[in-house]
């Protein structure tokens, strides 16, 4: 694995997001890749939610029949419960759309390295990859979910703290989402545990100011999914968009 010779500044992570836009926009050969999270996303609801209904639908079926006096008050119930399921249905899908789009991911990192011209990946193996992305990830939270709690707990203790707890936690969740993120092009260049601290801990301004600006495209609907992609094309520019490099040792 490489790092660059200088600290990536804080500004060129902050553009790296919206230059993986810029690349994907400019690649239609990485469209198909691209919008895999979204179709499977939208499957995870379809299906999800088809199931949840079903079970409102099976759990209400002889209370509907029976209501008598009661119909209406069933009826709202039963339009709660497709909601509810339908809710259900979204969590479920948000939560499971990016590991299971894990091999269209590392695909486009792998495709947009190549663009960069930056040297063959070991090929590692999906099961392999797969663990060593689960094993990073947990990690990642294990470092994180302490910290917000933490911060969290301080915050209901001592209200006025939370001016600065708040931005404590907003910088917390960032580095885990630029953590997650790094995971797609880092994994491709098998680096362990230890080989990411230490990128990290050399370009920790390009870093964080990485996850700050995925963080604050997260506070929109639905855009943290839409732009999973981009966000994987930036962190590759991030990792080996750079010309000067010297081995990580």
């Amino acid at each position: 694995m490489n790092i660059p010779k200088r600290a990536i500044p804080f500004a060129e992570g902050l553009a790296a997001p919206w230059k993986g836009l810029g690349w994907l926009m400019s690649t239609p050969s990485a469209w198909p890749l691209a919008i895999v999270p979204v179709v499977v996303f939208t499957a995870l609801v379809a299906g999800g939610g088809w199931l949840g209904v079903h079970f409102v639908e099976s759990f209400l079926a002889s209370r509907l029949t029976n209501a008598e006096g009661w119909a209406m008050l069933w009826q709202v119930v039963r339009v709660l419960g497709w909601l509810a399921a339908l809710g259900v249905a979204v969590l479920v899908a948000l939560a499971l759309a990016q590991p299971i789009s894990g091999p269209a991911l590392e695909a486009l990192a792998q495709k947009h390295a190549r663009s960069l011209n930056a040297p063959p990946m070991p090929d590692t193996g999906v099961a392999a990859g797969m663990l060593r992305s689960l094993r990073i990830t947990l990690f990642g939270l294990l470092l994180t979910i302490p910290v917000v709690v933490g911060l969290t707990i301080v915050e209901l203790v001592a209200p006025p703290l939370a001016i600065v707890t708040v931005p404590l936690k907003f910088l917390a969740s960032a580095l885990m989402l630029a953590w997650d993120l790094l995971d797609y092009p880092l994994s491709l260049q098998a680096a362990g545990v230890r080989a990411r601290i230490a990128w990290i801990r050399a370009n920790f301004s390009a870093v964080l100011g990485f996850g700050v600006s995925i963080a604050l495209i997260g506070f929109i609907p639905c855009a943290g999914l839409l732009f999973l992609p981009a966000g994987v094309a930036g962190a590759t520019q991030l990792v080996v968009g750079r010309s000067e490099l010297r081995p990580l040792g």
